[in-house]
This record gives structure tokens, sequence and C-alpha cells, in this order.
């Protein structure tokens, strides 16, 4: 797809490998950053060693062949296209499948890393609400038992002798029984 076979056709192929070219070096670039940055010696070491090494080479033969076209020399043309220059760019396919599958397997750690968390988090607030709950009826039952029966049974002892005074049949010196002595008994 370099080859040109006229003018029109050359420039416009040399405008669009230009920008191409602008493309993947700034690619290359950041992705080395990047690597620096996260300290992934691996992954930089394929990015300078395979991709860019193979890459200006490429670029170097893709200006041969831009040569051979602008020349005319269509069979060198289409010798170098289908020879050294699909050599490199197959060899940079394989490295970025390289970085790809590491890249993958990086995600799969992480996500079962994540899994891990995320059960281990889930765990830990099942706990906390389990011990909450129980906290929460333990007191429940002490204010049931400790507040609640002690004054409804008083409750009961106080209407029982209001109705008794109610019916004239009253005894004004009955007692109500005193469970403990506190300001609520």
């Amino acid at each position: 797809h370099i080859v040109a076979i006229n003018l029109d056709t050359m420039i416009e192929k040399v405008n669009a490998l230009r920008s191409e070219e602008k493309v993947m070096d700034e690619n290359i670039k950041k992705y080395k950053e990047i690597c620096i940055k996260n300290g992934d010696n691996k992954s930089k070491t394929i990015v300078s060693s395979v991709i860019e090494k193979n890459y200006n080479k490429m670029k170097y033969e893709i200006e041969n062949l831009l040569a051979y076209s602008a020349a005319g020399s269509k069979d060198e043309a289409y010798a170098l296209a289908n020879g050294r220059i699909a050599t490199y760019s197959d060899k940079i396919q394989l490295a970025i499948q390289r970085l790809n599958n590491m890249t993958d397997r990086g995600a799969s750690k992480s996500a079962k890393n994540l899994t891990n968390i995320y059960k281990s988090a889930l765990v830990s607030n099942t706990l906390f609400i389990v011990i909450g709950i129980i906290v929460i009826l333990m007191v429940l039952f002490c204010v049931i038992n400790f507040v609640i029966r002690p004054m409804s049974k008083i409750t009961k002892e106080i209407r029982g002798i209001i109705k008794d005074i109610d019916r004239n049949e009253g005894d004004l010196t009955k007692r109500i029984s005193i469970v403990k002595i506190k300001e609520i008994a």
C-alpha cells in the first residue's frame, strides 16, 4: 500500500506516513515513560530493544521503499515491502502481542487481588454487622428486663390500687412492691 504510481499518490503516501510516524513516535515515548514511572523494566526492555529498534529499521526501509517507488522501481519497492519491511512489522507485532499478554496476566493478577480484598471486606463488614446486631439485642434485653418490666409491674399495681379506690374498696395503706431501691423502682 506504500508503492505510489504517480506524483500525487506519492505525496499523499508520504504525508500519511509522516503523520503515522509522528503518532507512533509519541506512543512509543509515552509507553516508555509509563514503564519507567511504574518501574516495569521488562516492558521497557521489550519496547526499547524490540519495538523501537525494529520500528527505526522499518522507517529507514520505508524511506528506501519511497525512493524506489519515486524512481519507478516497482519490483524493488514490492520486494522491499514484502521482505524486510514485513519482517520488521511482524517482529513489532509479536512484541506488541507479548506486551498484551503481559498486560493481561497483570490485569488477571490484579483482578484476583481485588477479589480477595472484596471478599475480606465483605467478611469483616458482615462480622461488624453481626456484632452490631448482637449488641443492639443485648441492649434491648437489658432495657426490657431492667427498666420496662419493673415499671410495667409497678404500673399494674398502681392501676389496681386506683381501681380499688374508684370502687370505694381501696386500701390507702396498701404499698407498692419495691424491687430495687432506685429512682425508678
